[in-house]
């Protein structure tokens, strides 16, 4: 499989996250995660590991709060998330 990105994760930049969640259809997480870059995003997903269902709710919570285009995060978005984010891990 061929990278979409040229460099880690821990240097993505903002932009690179947006671009990465839509590519992904992971929309439903825009709201929360469109302002952390790449080494953001790879601490969440350490943290994602550590304990999946409290940081499922988390996540849940955040985007009901926001509640921007009445979009949720379903369990099925969550672990397509945390599937598509591995492969760009080292």
């Amino acid at each position: 499989m061929i990278n979409e990105y040229s460099f880690e994760i821990d240097q993505w930049t903002t932009d690179d996250v947006k671009l990465f969640l839509i590519s992904k259809n992971l929309n439903s997480l825009l709201p929360i995660l469109c302002e952390m870059n790449g080494k953001f995003l790879h601490e969440l997903y350490k943290m994602c590991l550590s304990n999946r269902e409290s940081m499922f709710h988390t996540l849940q919570r955040e985007i009901s709060i926001l509640n921007i285009n009445n979009q949720s995060l379903t369990l099925l978005i969550y672990l397509r998330f945390l599937n598509e984010i591995q492969k760009y891990i080292p």
